[in-house]
């Protein structure tokens, strides 16, 4: 059986392909600069050239596949180019996709994950979509802001989190690609427990024997402190529109899907911060 991950340096990918070499399987990922990828994912894995903005590759790159993996098109989600994808998947016979969407955007009518999973289920390909809610990692990168200086700075008020773990992410995607029964299914994918951002203050702080505070900020304060950091306003606003749908309630929900297609409990973010922000380890930011 051939699976092709597109994506496989990526976040989602790469704990993919390890949770798929964890299990036995010899994965191929699909990617732009091979030899890079090959110092990132190392043996046990096959590579092919892939480019998603130059769809004369994606022939050669899904010739024998049985099952394939992809995220929406980077840099802007364009569904044009999912729908060029999946003509040529559908052309190779692939058996069986699985798509990776977004719990916040994923289900927004008029958003471009939205608008891929709205062709997906019109299409006639057996489809399989996850929804991931927030990344705990995301607390070393975008939704760190300001840890370096103990504190958790973001616009989210009293707003809660079902944060799900990124080594999960690669345990249940490899899983649904391994096993069968999970044509026309949707998983929301979550951790066991809802928590605002005070909890998660508390944990890391907890974990790091550090004193982490959140701060809870305007919209025009958080855009501009984003702006001081080196964003772009465009990108400070775009993270604006998902706070908001956090306030909401978009990543509140808590499900037992991850139970259901792993066996087991996801790990809690008590757990991952005693992992990655334990034993007194400095908090760095990206």
């Amino acid at each position: 059986m051939k699976i092709l991950i597109i994506g496989a340096t990526g976040n989602a990918g790469s704990n993919a392909i390890k949770a798929l070499k964890a299990k036995g399987v010899k994965p191929t990922a699909a990617v732009r600069d091979i030899e890079k990828a090959k110092a990132q994912l190392g043996e046990g894995v096959d590579y092919a050239y892939f480019d998603y903005l130059d769809k004369s590759t994606y022939d050669a790159a899904l010739e024998g596949v049985n099952k394939l993996f992809f995220i929406a098109p980077p840099p802007k989600k364009d569904p044009a180019i999912a729908r060029e994808l999946m003509q040529a998947v559908q052309k190779a016979g692939v058996d069986f996709v699985l798509f990776q969407s977004g719990g916040t955007s994923g289900t927004y009518k008029g958003k471009p994950l939205y608008e891929i999973e709205q062709d997906l289920k019109n299409s006639d390909a057996n489809v399989c979509i996850i929804r991931p809610a927030w990344y705990m990692q995301n607390f070393h990168t975008w939704l760190g802001t300001t840890l370096e200086d103990d504190e958790i700075c973001l616009p989210t008020g009293k707003a809660k989190v079902a944060y799900f773990d990124l080594k999960d992410l690669g345990i249940a995607i490899a899983e649904i690609l391994t096993t069968d029964g999970h044509v026309g299914k949707i998983y929301s994918l979550t951790g066991s427990k809802a928590i605002d951002f005070d909890e998660v203050a508390a944990a890391i702080g907890k974990a790091s024997s550090r004193n982490v505070q959140y701060r809870d900020m305007t919209n025009e304060g958080y855009v501009n402190k984003m702006v001081e950091k080196g964003w772009s306003a465009e990108a400070a606003k775009y993270c604006i529109w998902l706070y908001d749908r956090v306030k909401a309630g978009s990543e509140e929900e808590v499900t037992d899907d991850y139970k259901t297609i792993v066996g087991s409990e996801p790990t809690s973010f008590a757990e991952f911060a005693m992992r990655e922000f334990g034993k007194k380890q400095a908090i760095t930011v990206s």
